[in-house]
């Protein structure tokens, strides 16, 4: 009679627990990966300001045009190709057109501002670049590798996003990077003036690792 009377509840409330399994299956790794995120705080030595923060985090917070692979070989990354042109003094890179910039803006040649002496930089269209050189330089892709960054610190295809930073005195001292994978920690960096700050620091629970010349502490 039970049965009978709750007949609908009762399918109702197994088509639910039915598709309540399904979705916690297929979406657990996502809120476990969210909810204990690991939140790396790390301590650098060093006076930044948003133009010179340190090469190891400009490659957290944005893609180069090229990379070099573990065999010494170049492969692409914003550029998904390139030719030589004027005998070696000219390099034509071809830039991929489905990226964009962590701002949301599409990724295009116009955005490029690399600077180097004694090469000039000429925009052919939105997606093609030149680099122009004085004399053949056939290690030139190379200086390539750099990533690409749009002030203040807009990135592009990169693991991790700037949430937030501090300035004060013209002087970064906090960068708080999100992670664009949920299996990535979330990371801060701190900045301090000397050693014994960053120590200080460390003991003092405001960092929960340090970085200097010598040794890195966790």
């Amino acid at each position: 009679v039970f049965v009978h009377k709750h007949m609908m509840l009762l399918i109702v409330s197994s088509i639910g627990t039915f598709l309540l399994i399904l979705f916690l299956i297929n979406f657990f790794p996502f809120f476990n990966a969210f909810l204990f995120r690991q939140n790396k705080v790390i301590g650098l030595i060093g006076r930044y300001s948003l133009n010179t923060i340190p090469d190891s985090i400009r490659r957290e917070i944005s893609n180069p045009l090229i990379t070099i692979d573990q065999k010494g070989e170049i492969q692409p990354l914003l550029a998904y190709s390139w030719e030589v042109l004027d005998g070696g003094r000219r390099y034509r890179f071809h830039l991929r057109n489905d990226l964009f910039w962590t701002d949301k803006n599409p990724f295009t040649a116009q955005d490029i501002q690399y600077s180097f002496v004694d090469v000039k930089i000429k925009t052919i269209d939105d997606y093609t670049i030149d680099f122009i050189l004085k004399e053949p330089l056939n290690i030139f892709p190379i200086y390539l590798t750099q990533p690409v960054i749009k002030p203040p610190l807009t990135g592009v295809g990169s693991l991790y996003n700037v949430d937030s930073y501090k300035i004060r005195k013209n002087e970064l001292k906090k960068l708080t990077l999100s992670p664009n994978k949920p299996e990535l920690p979330s990371k801060s960096y701190v900045f301090y003036d000397t050693e014994e700050k960053l120590v200080t620091g460390f003991k003092r629970g405001d960092i929960t690792y340090f970085q200097t010349a010598s040794r890195t502490v966790a």
